[in-house]
């Protein structure tokens, strides 16, 4: 595997019209990096572009044994690629609240830079799911023809409910930093926004198996929402709130144009998840309708699962089975 830090020359411009006179992006790379087959890999929410410390259900040696593995860190992350926790270049000071806001299109069009300075031009799939799945649509839809096949699981615009929800996050941390709060009680304020995405990234049923298999250390105890809390404590020692707020306000405000007509022979796989409520199934199968009325080669499948939204990691083994044989399968014939 091969890990490194990108370092573009130009300026890079954003949807909104703001600049970022410097960026850097952090990237990874499994396997052959001159084998000619190649997927690209978008990663979800708090996760880097190390897919083997996130990713540890997949079997990236498989994958690897067929294919050059590529993910970049997104803009506006804490994992290398510029983001808040960065130096602005006008001020030598780190960016923090002040960083400008960033969009999915945004990340794709980092992400298109990062390719180029890689020198690849052509990939075989691009996968991602959740923040990762609105990537790789965005991708399909704006670069169409640059893949062969393109993957997006549970990528589709979220429904309201879940926008407001995130949004809700987003403006709970933004007054924390912008009333110039302590770290440790912005940090508090962080812990319970990964705690609120989690729940509503997961089931019932989730919940229930959890107090059925957690053991508590006191009867009164609830193991589901102890495990809860622990999780999101140890959250804001390996993501930012800064970044946090961005990246989820990116995710709450993804939309896609009314008409998406074909331009390309790429093809186009998009996943449902059986429960999920943060981007429902239903949404997901009818853009797949939309899509097919429109002439575009696209195929919907459903994950069939107990563990809603954030099954795909949760329930990797099975999601990894579930989706091997696409990876696995020659681009051109894995719809």
């Amino acid at each position: 595997m091969q890990h490194g830090v990108l370092r573009p020359k130009s300026p890079f411009s954003l949807q909104s019209g703001q600049k970022l006179e410097k960026t850097e992006i952090a990237y990874s790379i499994y396997g052959d990096r001159d084998n000619p087959r190649k997927i690209l890999f978008f990663h979800a929410l708090s996760a880097s572009s190390k897919l083997h410390e996130w990713w540890t259900h997949f079997q990236l040696d498989e994958l690897a044994a067929r294919y050059a593995l590529i993910c970049f860190n997104c803009l506006s992350s804490c994992h290398g690629t510029t983001g808040p926790e960065s130096i602005n270049p006008s001020t030598s000071q780190r960016y923090g609240i002040e960083f400008p806001t960033v969009s999915i299109s945004d990340m794709v069009d980092l992400t298109m830079i990062g390719l180029q300075e890689l020198g690849i031009s052509r990939l075989d799939h691009v996968f991602g799911a959740s923040l990762g799945g609105m990537q790789a649509l965005d991708m399909y839809l704006r670069y169409p023809g640059f893949a062969a096949h393109f993957i997006s699981a549970c990528g589709t615009p979220l429904p309201l409910w879940t926008r407001y929800y995130n949004l809700l996050q987003v403006r709970m941390l933004r007054e924390a930093t912008d009333a110039g709060l302590e770290r440790e009680k912005i940090n508090q304020r962080l812990s319970y926004a990964r705690a609120l995405m989690r729940l509503s990234c997961t089931t019932e049923e989730a919940l229930i198996g959890l107090n059925e298999k957690k053991v508590s250390a006191s009867p009164s105890d609830n193991p589901a929402f102890q495990y809860l809390l622990s999780d999101s404590l140890k959250y804001p020692t390996r993501f930012s709130a800064d970044s946090h707020i961005r990246i989820m306000d990116a995710m709450a405000n993804f939309n896609l144009p009314a008409a998406h007509v074909s331009t390309a022979s790429s093809r186009l796989s998009l996943i449902g998840i059986q429960g999920d409520d943060f981007a429902p199934a239903r949404d997901v199968e009818h853009f797949c309708q939309v899509l097919s009325a429109q002439g575009h080669t696209v195929k919907y499948d459903l994950f069939e699962t107990e563990y809603g939204h954030e099954s795909w990691i949760i329930d990797g083994k099975r999601f990894y089975e579930f989706i091997s044989p696409t990876l696995l399968a020659d681009p051109q014939e894995s719809t």
